[in-house]
């Protein structure tokens, strides 16, 4: 009972103190009423501004009046209904501060020119605040080239909020910001932005940096290549004044790779100030690479391997050349014999008809000898293969086993053998056409007869040319011993 008691008498004390002092100031609603009570704090750091929104993370805590949560719980709910929140039989302006309250937020430049700056906040009221509540305002910003000062002071105008949604009061919440510098660098490349290069090897871009921002700052680039690829600046810092352009070279190094059939890759190009470590997109670049690349390295290992396989290679086939020769010599021609030659010479100024009939002897000679030259050859290689061991194996695997034959008789077996000797005798012995056996008419016989002579003189014409050959062989292994 003593508790209810102190509780009402608090109540009372504080409804007096509301109709003491509150109507000095009911009239004027815009009048600060000593602040909206709030303290406010940035979380984390404060960002550059840039040309896009950006952020700022602002936390309010409510510092006003009294604690109404807490009177709900500790007061009578009969006191409740007939004093509070809201009861039509007390005049004004008690009603207005019976009651949770709210905030509205309206931000503005404060400090500095505001052109070219543009500000808002993100669900700038709150309907319902209480003692120790804390609420996140997000601040956005963001300015242009038009900005005059890139240094300023955003002011959040924080006005209280009585019951009725009406003003009692404000305060500002300060926030220093200043502008990114790199909102203002523009990156313009002088010729091609894309170029086509081999591997290994440097290509090069120039690109023009300018600074179209209203103050002085020092930058650096940056460059994020795709792949293997490395890229540098020529510059690593420069300093531009307003409205300066500076001349920046690109290096991209290709990477090292035995075959690209083209392959196209970006080269991103970021630009930060010296007071802003952040980072900003200002231009990109294509590098397209295609070609085959033999490291030097590769070559210098791979050149002695070469000219030995070449020298091993030339030793065997010459020792091929000294054993063909020493059994057979390539034929000579016929007609670079002195003898004859000597003949030539006196036929070609006797009898021009003889010389070209005998030349072109010589050169049938001369050619038949050739292919008997290159067949002989190719025996002797490939008496001297020698088949490998795998082949071997194969042969032996792949051969037919031989089927199992019956015996015969003594008497059987020896008229077998007898048939099978007449009848490889009879296939090599040419068979006459049928229709010469019979009787033919004069003119067949006569071009059969020419047809045999010409065959028997082609025949007398090869021997001799191969008996003139082995001749002329013998004296040049005379005369070489």
């Amino acid at each position: 009972m003593k508790t209810k008691r102190i509780h009402i008498i608090s109540v009372i004390a504080l409804t007096a103190l509301l109709f003491i002092s509150l109507p000095v100031h009911a009239q004027e609603e815009e009048e600060d009423l000593g602040g909206a009570e709030v303290n406010a704090y940035i979380s984390g750091d404060i960002p550059s501004i840039t040309s896009n929104w950006t952020i700022i993370d602002l936390q309010v805590k409510d510092a006003f009046g009294i604690d109404w949560d807490r009177l709900s719980t500790s007061i009578p709910k009969w006191w409740m209904r007939i004093f509070w929140p809201l009861n039509p039989s007390f005049p004004q302006p008690v009603q207005r501060f019976l009651g949770y309250t709210g905030l509205r937020f309206e931000p503005e430049i404060i400090q500095g020119d505001p052109k070219g700056w543009y500000l808002r906040v993100v669900d700038n009221e709150v309907d319902k605040t209480n003692p120790g509540d804390v609420h996140q305002v997000l601040v956005e910003a963001r300015t242009d080239d038009s900005a005059i000062d890139y240094a300023v002071v955003i002011g959040v105008k924080t006005y209280r909020l009585d019951t009725f949604g009406q003003n009692i009061g404000y305060s500002y919440i300060k926030i220093p910001v200043k502008a990114s510098p790199l909102n203002f660098v523009e990156m313009r490349t002088t010729g091609e932005t894309t170029k086509k290069v081999g591997l290994k090897q440097m290509v090069y871009f120039d690109v023009d940096i300018t600074n179209n921002g209203y103050y002085r700052d020092v930058f650096q680039l940056e460059l994020d290549t795709d792949s293997e690829l490395l890229g540098l600046a020529d510059k690593q810092a420069f300093v531009l004044r307003p409205g300066e352009i500076g001349r920046v070279q690109i290096g991209i190094l290709t990477p090292e790779k035995l075959f690209d059939p083209g392959t196209p890759n970006k080269v991103d190009v970021y630009a930060y100030s010296a007071g802003d470590p952040t980072r900003v997109l200002v231009g990109s670049l294509v590098v397209y690479t295609e070609g085959i690349y033999i490291s030097p390295l590769v070559g210098i290992i791979a050149t002695p391997i070469v000219i030995l396989i070449l020298l091993i290679g030339g030793i065997w086939y010459y020792r091929i050349y000294l054993k063909e020769q020493k059994e057979v010599m390539k034929p000579q021609k016929p007609w670079t014999i002195p003898e004859e030659k000597a003949h030539l010479d006196r036929l070609q100024k006797e009898d021009k008809k003889e010389y070209e009939k005998t030349m072109e002897l010589m050169q049938q000679e001369y050619q038949s000898a050739l292919l008997w030259y290159e067949a002989y050859k190719k025996s002797l290689r490939a008496q001297s293969k020698k088949p490998s061991m795998w082949q071997s194996v194969k042969s032996n695997l792949n051969k037919p086993k031989p089927k199992k034959q019956q015996k015969q008789p003594a008497e059987e077996e020896q008229a077998l053998q007898v048939a099978q000797e007449q009848s490889l005798i009879e296939s090599k012995e040419p068979e006459e056409p049928k229709e010469m056996k019979k009787e033919q008419p004069e003119i067949v016989k006569d071009q059969y007869e020419s047809i045999e002579q010409k065959k028997q003189e082609k025949a007398q014409r090869k021997q001799q040319a191969l008996r003139k050959i082995r001749q002329q062989q013998k004296k040049r292994k005379q005369k070489k011993k």
